[in-house]
């Protein structure tokens, strides 16, 4: 005798586990006026061209990001820092900044140890004393953060990813 066929639908694939910098990217993407895409749509697009998208939609590793952003209209080129000044300086100028961290981003001592995984968020506002980071949340929520003080950027061990703008051609 064969096992009953159950006919629950299959999950709806999402960017909730794994996909916090491409979260990122849509949410410059909508930033910059342009419609949503779902996580559905995104995948769609986009995740063949990632091996890993089958067991880990949505995430980005190595020089990923800087593609995705370029296909994305963002960056003309990416450059990485850990310099709280450089990236205030990208900040002020308008450029599109992603932050990473490997510990969590809670304003607690002693920091939270790091994980395996980047935690990545786009950088709302900034100034010479502190930052506030907009964060999509593993559950699928997101949230901009409270603001923090400047010393969080080291003690987070922040990495950012200034999007270089891509401006068109001089006629």
């Amino acid at each position: 005798m064969n096992p009953p066929v159950l006919l629950t639908p299959r999950p709806a694939r999402s960017l909730d586990a794994f996909g916090s910098a491409s979260r990122c990217l849509l949410r410059l993407w909508e930033n910059q006026g342009h419609i949503a895409l779902s996580d559905g749509e995104f995948l769609r697009r986009y995740g063949m061209r990632y091996p890993r998208w089958e067991t880990h939609p949505g995430e980005l590793e190595g020089d990923e990001l800087g593609v995705l952003a370029q296909e994305f209209g963002f960056a003309a080129g990416m450059s990485e820092t850990d310099d709280f000044r450089e990236a205030f300086q990208a900040h002020r100028y308008g450029y599109a900044v992603i932050v990473a961290t490997r510990c969590s981003p809670v304003q607690q001592l002693p920091v939270p140890a790091e994980s395996d995984r980047a935690r990545y968020m786009v950088l709302e506002q900034m100034d010479e004393d502190g930052f506030v980071v907009w964060c999509p949340f593993e559950s699928g929520a997101s949230a901009l953060l409270p603001r923090a003080d400047r010393v969080w950027w080291s003690n987070w061990s922040v990495t950012a990813s200034i999007l270089r703008p891509a401006y068109p051609p001089f006629v």
